[in-house]
């Protein structure tokens, strides 16, 4: 049965927020691609293309990051880290 998890954790100085889905994953080849404005990962999708983007430079703005994990056919978790302040975000544990 498909799922989507959301999770967060907040630590001293940010917050940890974790997307994660089991769908059919993202190839490790297009990975980088995928923060990219416009970039669709297949020809089926009906999205636009900017989801990813925005949610990248939106966090950048704020001194953010965001990280993805993922393997084909196993699903894909993105992590996103928000800084308490408007500094960069130091990761407190290893993700």
């Amino acid at each position: 049965m498909p799922y989507i998890e959301i999770a967060a954790k907040r630590f001293p100085d940010c917050t940890r927020i974790t997307v994660s889905d089991n769908g059919q994953g993202i190839p490790k080849e297009i990975q980088k691609s995928v923060f990219e404005m416009f970039y669709r990962g297949n020809e089926e999708s009906q999205g636009t293309g900017l989801g990813l983007f925005i949610v990248r430079s939106a966090l950048e703005k704020m001194g953010g990051t965001i990280e993805l994990k993922s393997e084909k056919d196993e699903g894909s978790t993105f992590t996103l880290w928000l800084p308490a302040s408007p500094q960069k975000v130091k990761h407190p544990i290893p993700a």
